[in-house]
């Protein structure tokens, strides 16, 4: 399968549990473009989380893309090019109608009024909330246009978003990544990177994570109401959960019984060297563990089972 490509903003570039919790479901992170100018305001203002991203910028986990020229947009699909118009307007009208006339200015200007604006004291809490709110949008349809150029050039590229995408009847693959993304942990500042990699990487994860992926393609040809979407993928879950525990349940009881049966057996045929029947008892044993992972592999849900295991690995 092509690498499945989240697109973020420079807004949620510097918050390492988003970042972290967006490489547990997408391969690698692409990043609009960012200044020098805004990269030395950055290093100013937050050091720590400034080195970080550019220690991922260098491990190749995030990387930046630029405005594409009109010649790569003649790829655009249907679908896209309605998205973009969409996002276009929406873009212009915010800047227009919350920031006056400045279309033109540069982000770091923009980002020097929304300062200015959060630091008049006469400002309430709810107008400061709905200053950052503002501003958030606008990196959210940064991320879904970036989406789509990315799209255009036959990258499989979608915008993660912390907050809901516009409501539509029939979900894109976009907004199917979207609820699925919903349903994945956020890892706490302090898990290392380096097991966020082990994970992503351990050939169980990778496996249970393609089998995510297809789900994602099959239920977006499926062109189900988001609604639905959503319950069939909290029904899966809660079935492959629900099988999981029996199958352990029933190995556990196995495993006891074993125990309980044969431990005096065992004794008695290592007094009397039987090494046939130990070496049955032990594929008895190896027998249970296929059945377990069998189990796994065939239960109601098991094409969910990478949500599921990454929640309990990281929650």
């Amino acid at each position: 399968m092509a690498e499945l490509i989240g697109v973020i903003d420079s807004f949620n570039a510097l918050r390492p549990s988003f970042l972290k919790r967006t490489s547990l479901l997408f391969e690698r992170i692409a990043l609009p473009e960012v200044r020098e100018e805004i990269i030395n305001q950055w290093q100013d203002t937050q050091p720590n989380e400034a080195n970080e991203l550019f220690w991922l910028i260098e491990q190749g986990i995030v990387f930046q893309v630029n405005t594409p020229t009109s010649t790569s947009l003649l790829a655009l699909d249907e679908e896209d090019e309605k998205e973009i118009e969409v996002i276009s307007k929406d873009f212009e009208k915010s800047l227009t109608d919350f920031f006056g006339e400045i279309t033109e200015t540069s982000p770091s200007e923009i980002t020097e009024i929304v300062q200015k604006r959060l630091a008049d004291p006469s400002l309430t809490d709810t107008e400061k909330l709905k200053i950052v709110g503002h501003f958030v949008a606008l990196g959210q349809d940064i991320s879904r246009l970036f989406g789509c150029f990315l799209r255009a050039q036959g990258v499989k590229a979608y915008p993660v978003l912390p907050f809901s995408m516009r409501q539509t009847k029939i979900p894109s693959q976009a907004q199917v990544i979207e609820i699925v993304f919903k349903n994945l942990p956020t890892p706490s500042e302090k898990t290392p990177w380096e097991q966020i990699i082990e994970y992503r990487s351990d050939p169980e994860s990778r496996a249970k994570f393609l089998d995510l992926r297809n789900w994602i393609n099959e239920i977006t040809r499926d062109r189900l109401p988001r609604q639905e979407v959503s319950e069939k993928l909290e029904y899966l879950l809660s079935q492959y959960e629900r099988q999981m525990n029996l199958h352990k349940m029933k190995s556990k009881d196995g495993v006891i019984e074993s125990v309980v049966v044969t431990t005096a057996e065992i004794a008695e045929n290592l007094l009397k060297l039987k090494w046939g029947k130990l070496a049955k008892m032990a594929f008895s044993m190896r027998q249970r563990k296929i059945a377990l992972m069998e189990g796994e592999l065939t239960s109601p849900g098991s094409e969910v089972a990478y949500i599921l295991k990454t929640q309990q690995t990281f929650s």
